[in-house]
Protein backbone atom coordinates (compact mmCIF):
# COMPACT_ATOMS: atom_id res chain seq x y z
CA UNK A 1 0.00 0.00 0.00
CA UNK A 2 1.13 2.95 -1.04
CA UNK A 3 0.73 5.97 1.80
CA UNK A 4 0.79 10.30 1.24
CA UNK A 5 0.75 12.03 4.09
CA UNK A 6 0.84 15.92 3.18
CA UNK A 7 1.39 18.26 6.11
CA UNK A 8 0.95 21.84 6.59
CA UNK A 9 2.95 23.79 9.16
CA UNK A 10 4.92 26.66 10.21
CA UNK A 11 7.49 25.88 12.63
CA UNK A 12 8.70 22.52 12.91
CA UNK A 13 6.24 20.86 14.99
CA UNK A 14 4.21 19.38 12.01
CA UNK A 15 6.79 17.90 10.36
CA UNK A 16 8.23 16.04 13.07
CA UNK A 17 5.05 14.35 13.70
CA UNK A 18 4.25 13.42 9.67
CA UNK A 19 7.59 11.70 9.78
CA UNK A 20 6.65 9.84 13.22
CA UNK A 21 3.96 9.15 11.66
CA UNK A 22 5.23 7.80 8.17
CA UNK A 23 8.13 5.62 10.26
CA UNK A 24 4.76 3.43 11.02
CA UNK A 25 4.68 2.41 7.03
CA UNK A 26 6.74 0.75 4.84
CA UNK A 27 5.99 2.65 1.14
CA UNK A 28 5.25 6.69 2.01
CA UNK A 29 6.44 9.88 0.61
CA UNK A 30 5.88 13.02 2.92
CA UNK A 31 5.26 15.72 0.95
CA UNK A 32 5.01 19.43 2.57
CA UNK A 33 1.87 21.35 1.37
CA UNK A 34 3.83 24.85 1.94
CA UNK A 35 6.13 24.09 -0.79
CA UNK A 36 4.18 21.94 -3.34
CA UNK A 37 0.81 19.99 -4.26
CA UNK A 38 0.92 16.22 -4.62
CA UNK A 39 -1.17 14.16 -6.91
CA UNK A 40 -3.13 11.79 -4.55
CA UNK A 41 -4.50 9.62 -6.98
CA UNK A 42 -1.81 7.30 -7.03
CA UNK A 43 -1.74 6.35 -3.65
CA UNK A 44 -4.08 3.87 -1.65
CA UNK A 45 -3.55 5.98 1.61
CA UNK A 46 -3.60 9.61 1.65
CA UNK A 47 -3.46 11.46 5.26
CA UNK A 48 -3.01 15.37 6.00
CA UNK A 49 -2.04 17.12 8.78
CA UNK A 50 -2.13 20.44 10.26
CA UNK A 51 -0.48 23.07 12.81
CA UNK A 52 -3.54 24.90 13.48
CA UNK A 53 -3.39 28.72 14.15
CA UNK A 54 -5.61 30.45 15.55
CA UNK A 55 -8.09 28.09 16.07
CA UNK A 56 -7.86 27.39 11.97
CA UNK A 57 -6.61 24.61 9.40
CA UNK A 58 -3.85 25.73 7.68
CA UNK A 59 -4.85 27.27 4.14
CA UNK A 60 -2.48 25.01 1.92
CA UNK A 61 -4.06 22.00 4.04
CA UNK A 62 -7.65 22.81 3.86
CA UNK A 63 -7.28 23.74 -0.25
CA UNK A 64 -5.39 20.36 -0.16
CA UNK A 65 -8.43 18.59 1.44
CA UNK A 66 -11.12 21.14 -0.95
CA UNK A 67 -9.20 20.39 -4.18
CA UNK A 68 -8.92 17.16 -4.36
CA UNK A 69 -11.92 16.07 -2.64
CA UNK A 70 -13.15 13.69 -5.47
CA UNK A 71 -9.84 11.87 -5.72
CA UNK A 72 -9.74 11.92 -1.74
CA UNK A 73 -13.14 10.26 -0.94
CA UNK A 74 -12.46 7.09 -2.66
CA UNK A 75 -9.16 6.86 -0.57
CA UNK A 76 -8.36 5.72 2.94
CA UNK A 77 -8.21 8.74 4.13
CA UNK A 78 -6.56 10.27 7.56
CA UNK A 79 -6.53 13.51 9.38
CA UNK A 80 -4.46 14.77 12.13
CA UNK A 81 -3.57 18.20 13.69
CA UNK A 82 -0.76 19.65 15.79
CA UNK A 83 -2.00 21.62 18.71
CA UNK A 84 -0.65 22.29 21.91
CA UNK A 85 -4.34 23.15 23.89
CA UNK A 86 -5.34 19.16 23.96
CA UNK A 87 -8.64 20.34 25.34
CA UNK A 88 -9.32 22.38 22.89
CA UNK A 89 -9.13 19.57 20.32
CA UNK A 90 -12.48 18.32 19.52
CA UNK A 91 -13.72 21.78 19.38
CA UNK A 92 -11.23 22.43 16.58
CA UNK A 93 -11.54 19.37 14.62
CA UNK A 94 -15.52 20.21 14.70
CA UNK A 95 -15.06 23.66 13.42
CA UNK A 96 -12.65 23.08 10.60
CA UNK A 97 -13.88 19.35 9.26
CA UNK A 98 -17.66 18.53 9.30
CA UNK A 99 -19.25 16.00 10.66
CA UNK A 100 -19.55 13.79 7.17
CA UNK A 101 -15.57 14.73 6.76
CA UNK A 102 -14.61 13.16 9.76
CA UNK A 103 -16.90 10.20 9.52
CA UNK A 104 -15.12 9.63 5.47
CA UNK A 105 -12.10 9.25 7.36
CA UNK A 106 -10.63 6.46 8.75
CA UNK A 107 -8.37 8.51 11.44
CA UNK A 108 -8.76 11.74 12.65
CA UNK A 109 -6.81 12.82 15.71
CA UNK A 110 -4.91 15.58 17.29
CA UNK A 111 -0.95 14.57 17.48
CA UNK A 112 -0.50 17.67 20.51
CA UNK A 113 2.25 19.80 20.04
CA UNK A 114 5.21 21.63 20.71
CA UNK A 115 6.31 25.42 21.27
CA UNK A 116 9.73 26.43 19.27
CA UNK A 117 10.16 30.03 19.31
CA UNK A 118 13.95 29.60 17.43
CA UNK A 119 11.88 28.05 14.54
CA UNK A 120 9.54 30.87 14.29
CA UNK A 121 9.97 34.59 12.67
CA UNK A 122 8.84 37.81 13.88
CA UNK A 123 5.59 38.16 15.65
CA UNK A 124 5.20 34.57 15.83
CA UNK A 125 8.69 34.40 17.60
CA UNK A 126 8.14 37.07 20.09
CA UNK A 127 4.76 35.57 21.32
CA UNK A 128 6.10 31.78 21.05
CA UNK A 129 8.88 33.30 23.55
CA UNK A 130 6.58 34.34 26.33
CA UNK A 131 4.02 31.83 26.13
CA UNK A 132 6.33 29.30 26.22
CA UNK A 133 7.99 31.21 29.44
CA UNK A 134 4.79 31.54 30.86
CA UNK A 135 4.01 27.83 30.22
CA UNK A 136 7.07 26.65 32.13
CA UNK A 137 6.41 29.09 35.15
CA UNK A 138 3.09 26.98 35.38
CA UNK A 139 0.73 29.55 34.97
CA UNK A 140 -0.82 27.56 32.29
CA UNK A 141 -1.43 23.53 32.36
CA UNK A 142 -3.60 22.86 29.68
CA UNK A 143 -1.05 23.58 27.17
CA UNK A 144 0.87 20.02 26.96
CA UNK A 145 3.47 21.26 24.66
CA UNK A 146 4.60 17.87 23.55
CA UNK A 147 4.07 15.33 20.34
CA UNK A 148 1.95 12.36 21.53
CA UNK A 149 3.51 9.33 20.28
CA UNK A 150 1.00 7.10 21.67
CA UNK A 151 -1.75 9.06 19.50
CA UNK A 152 0.45 8.86 16.60
CA UNK A 153 1.02 5.13 16.68
CA UNK A 154 -2.84 4.24 17.06
CA UNK A 155 -3.88 6.74 14.64
CA UNK A 156 -0.77 4.84 12.17
CA UNK A 157 -2.72 1.12 13.36
CA UNK A 158 -6.20 2.76 12.39
CA UNK A 159 -5.03 3.49 9.06
CA UNK A 160 -3.56 0.18 8.37
CA UNK A 161 -6.51 -1.67 9.26
CA UNK A 162 -9.09 0.33 7.20
CA UNK A 163 -6.62 -0.14 4.25
CA UNK A 164 -6.45 -3.47 4.79
CA UNK A 165 -10.12 -3.69 4.85
CA UNK A 166 -10.62 -1.59 1.94
CA UNK A 167 -8.14 -4.15 -0.28
CA UNK A 168 -10.08 -7.29 1.33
Amino acid sequence: MDVLIAYAGKSGTTKRAANLLASRFPRVDVIDLCERTPDPSRYAVVIVGSAIRIGRVMKPAADFLVNNWEVLQKKTLGVFICNAYLEQSEKILQENFSVEFRQTCAAVDTFGGELHPENCRGFDKIFAKAYLNYVRRGRDSSVQPVLLTDRIRVFADRIKEAAEAREA
